[in-house]
Parts: structure tokens; C-alpha cells; sequence
């Protein structure tokens, strides 16, 4: 199945053009190629085919072919990631592509004209929430896959019970602390723009439309059934996951604790 145009142009438009890891300016077509800008390549996280590097997986068909699973690279580390699968799992390739589009929206926010901040209400908790939070999205990441790897039985690698219990117990006590701050923090604090990605979601997934969740954030924490819950609404959970980034990304635009916080991450 070809990757549809409109998640090129959000691969592309995110990247700003520039290899996830380099950062060298690329090209989109062969016409543009030169020494200076090379092909840029549309690589898959998670290989298209099982057989490929990080290829063993839950996803659709669909899914592999979807931005949320490909990261703009240069055809030198494009190269590099599929040839050493071990230094680049998938978590780290995520990591590193959430972390070049950070880069590129901060770079823009300081070209922009400055605008006034928003004020953000009850700092203390919120800035204790975000440090949870990107905690848990490591671990999210991680657990994820186990737990992924343990429904597949075609996979080579599965959790003893031992490890999937200490996998669940980890579950619970980050989720319960994080239901606690978000009550304390709202909700609604933590919003300070529209997160067209969280929109696109909500219309593609009945379950989140149903149920009116605000943000990934109360619909991730809604959960008290992991294993259930990544069965059932594993590519949501994993997309919701990375969208949750985004709006930490947007409230550290308003304040400078959590913006030195994301920074640091």
C-alpha cells in the first residue's frame, strides 16, 4: 500500500525538510538533488514488511505506511538505523523523530514575531504533571511493545509472567499518580491550542468521540486494563501517546519552567 499524500506532506512539512537526525536540508525529488541537498527518504519506523528491520509488529498494512510511523531521514542514516535495528529501536526512533519536530517549532516560534503569553494557572502542579508525564512517555513506549510482543504469538521474543507483572504493577502506580495531578492540575489548564493531530484522532476513533475526552492525556489514564486496552486500542493508545507531546510542546510556549523541562527531555 503507497503512503497517501497527505501523510507525506505532514512527514515533510513536520521535518521542515531536514533529516530527523542530521539535520541536513533534503530534497523531495530527484530533479532537486545535488551535493548539497540529497533525496530525502520516507523511512519506516516499523518496517513494511515483518521480515524488515523493526518489522515485527501489531500494525496494519495501513498503520506501517502512516506518518505516525515514518521518520524523514537522509539516505545516510536511513542506512545506518535499518543496518544497527538493536542502536535504533523503534522507541528511540520515535524519541529522536519527536524530538526533530520539536526542534523545528521551537526554531520557528523564535523567528516569529514574539506574542504575549498565556497565563498558566497553578504552575507548581502542572510543572510536576509534565515531568510525570514525559516519564511515563518513555515507559509508554516500552510497555507498548512488550505487551504488544506478548499478544503476537509470532513473535520471537514474549514477557515471562514475572516481567509482565512488574510491567503492570509499573502500569498502575504511573497512572494512578497521573489520574491524581491531572485532577488537581484540569484539564482544561493544560490546553492552550488546538491540536489539529488530537482532532483528526478523535474523528477516526469512535471510542474517544463517545466518550468526549479532552486531551490524550484523560483518554490514555482512562484505562484501568493495559493489556485490554493496548488489544483493543493499541494504534490510538500509541498515536494518543505521541500527541500528548505536542501539548506539552504548546503549553511550554507559555511558560519557562516547562519549557526548560521539555527542553531537557
Amino acid at each position: 500500500m503507497p503512503i497517501i499524500q497527505k501523510d507525506i506532506k505532514l512527514l515533510w512539512g513536520r521535518a521542515a525538510n531536514r533529516c530527523s537526525i542530521c539535520r541536513l536540508e533534503l530534497a523531495q525529488d530527484k530533479a532537486s538533488v545535488n551535493e548539497s541537498f540529497p533525496l530525502g527518504e520516507q523511512a519506516h519506523i516499523i518496517a513494511r514488511e515483518p521480515a524488515g528491520p523493526r518489522g515485527h509488529s501489531v500494525l496494519s498494512d495501513s498503520e506501517r505506511d502512516s506518518y505516525y510511523n515514518l521518520i524523514l531521514l537522509c539516505p545516510t542514516h536511513h542506512r545506518i538505523v535499518d543496518e544497527n535495528v538493536e542502536d535504533y529501536p523503534t522507541e528511540k526512533l520515535h524519541l529522536i523523530k519527536a524530538q526533530h519536530e520539536l526542534w523545528v517549532r521551537q526554531s520557528l516560534e523564535i523567528a516569529t514575531t514574539p506574542h504575549e503569553k498565556v497565563q498558566v494557572k497553578n504552575e507548581e502542579t502542572i510543572v510536576q504533571f509534565v515531568k510525570e508525564w514525559l516519564a511515563f512517555y518513555g515507559f509508554f513506549f516500552l510497555f507498548h511493545t512488550k505487551i504488544s510482543s506478548d499478544l503476537d504469538t509470532t513473535m520471537p521474543y514474549r514477557l515471562t509472567i514475572y516481567d509482565e507483572a512488574k510491567a503492570l504493577e509499573e502500569w498502575h502506580a504511573r497512572t494512578q499518580r497521573l489520574r491524581e495531578l491531572l485532577f488537581v492540575v484540569g484539564e482544561e489548564n493544560l490546553v492552550v491550542a488546538m491540536i489539529h493531530d488530537w482532532e483528526e484522532l478523535k474523528e477516526r476513533d469512535e471510542y474517544i468521540r463517545k466518550r468526549g475526552y479532552k486531551t490524550p492525556f484523560s483518554y490514555m489514564l482512562d484505562f484501568k486494563a493495559p493489556v485490554y486496552a493496548i488489544n483493543n486500542h493499541g494504534h490510538s493508545l500509541w498515536i494518543a501517546n505521541q500527541i500528548s507531546i505536542e501539548y506539552l510542546e504548546y503549553l511550554s510556549f507559555s511558560s519557562d519552567t516547562v519549557k526548560q523541562i521539555v527542553n531537557q527531555t
